[in-house]
């Protein structure tokens, strides 16, 4: 009754324009500004060396030992890659899109639809250019958690988008916020806050060689969260970190973008969230 009750409700809001802005507006490119350097070293004529005659005998500096002395080099030190089960504890939450528990994510309008069959989560766009969509869970709600969920790509071209919306709210009363990690099938990668009709970019897009490409590929998106601090993961292979505060807790949720073909279709299976512990 609950889905039955959403779908009528956003239905009912697009029809009268009341939330164009937060689910018709489509999220603008990322334009990526790269900063030319010029130096001034080409007009400084460079500084002969003095001239060594016939009887000077020049003399070899020894080389400064390894291991003694201040002049040893430092080894640099690189960081441990973060451990996707860190403090992980118990299951939270799963679906396996079976509809056993009563949602089927069910969203459908003239840009896209969402649905449950057969064990997945199918997501179909119809409208090139016809913006983004997210279909919400308003039953479980998390804060620090691991999210793991697998996404194959049936259709899509480059710059198309799917992914998972996490700690959403809808406080105040018909506002929607919450994190996004976004990929394409381009390969890329990248996390978007949607705070009512404000969407920010923390992280733009960025390509990573864990993420499978193009349709008909398979990749497994797993997001840490402790506090303010997000890992991200894709095929078990760490992509990167990110630190905000905004939202603590909330409900999850899936985001489709298929205005670059206009014929995008995405599947996901077997949602699980565990528990993350405090250390």
């Amino acid at each position: 009754m609950r889905n039955l009750l959403l779908a009528i409700l956003l239905t009912s809001l697009l029809t009268a324009g009341c939330i164009a802005s937060v689910v018709d507006t489509p999220i603008p490119p990322t334009t990526v500004i790269i900063p030319t350097f010029t130096s001034d070293s080409a007009t400084v004529p460079p500084t002969a060396p003095p001239e060594v005659t016939a009887t000077e005998t020049p003399t070899a500096t020894p080389e400064p030992s390894p291991t003694t002395g201040p002049t040893a080099a430092a080894t640099p030190t690189i960081p441990p890659t973060p451990d996707p089960n860190q403090n992980v504890g118990d299951a939270l939450f799963t679906d396996n899109f079976t509809g056993e528990i009563g949602w089927l994510w069910t969203f459908k309008d003239d840009v896209a639809e969402f649905g449950v069959k057969d064990g997945q989560l199918n997501i179909v766009t119809f409208k090139q250019g016809g913006g983004w969509r997210y279909s919400l869970y308003f039953d479980a709600v998390h804060g620090d958690q691991q999210l793991a969920v697998s996404a194959h790509t049936n259709r899509c071209a480059d710059a198309d988008e799917y992914g998972v919306a996490y700690r959403g709210l809808t406080e105040p009363e018909n506002t929607y916020n919450m994190y996004i990690f976004s990929l394409n099938c381009a390969g890329q990668a990248r996390v978007l806050k949607l705070s009512g009709s404000d969407l920010v970019s923390l992280k733009d897009w960025q390509e990573y060689p864990a993420i499978n490409k193009g349709a008909n590929a398979d990749n497994a998106i797993t997001i840490w969260m402790f506090k303010d601090e997000f890992n991200f993961y894709v095929n078990d292979r760490y992509l990167f970190t990110l630190n905000d505060s905004t939202f603590a807790e909330g409900y999850y949720g899936f985001f489709v973008d298929g205005g670059a073909s206009g014929d995008a279709s995405f599947t996901f299976t077997n949602l699980l969230v565990k528990e993350v512990k405090t250390p």
